[in-house]
């Protein structure tokens, strides 16, 4: 039920950006930020749940990994 196929970019977002999302139906989810402000995304596009959102940051850099 928590299983979504995410992106590189997406992934990393989740993993290491303090990004959170969960899955509302089939290819829809609701992302929040860590600030708290929250993404509805799905096929159509992405929308701001909040109308506060225009004043959050753009998300941050996502680290790359490290080569050994």
């Amino acid at each position: 039920r928590n299983l979504a196929p995410l992106c590189t970019r997406h992934h990393r977002l989740k993993t290491h950006g303090r990004w959170r999302y969960r899955v509302t139906g089939p290819g829809r989810f609701e992302w929040t930020s860590p600030f708290g402000y929250t993404y509805r995304r799905d096929p159509t596009g992405t929308t701001a749940v909040d109308d506060t959102t225009a004043l959050d940051p753009p998300p941050p850099q996502v680290p790359r990994p490290r080569r050994r």
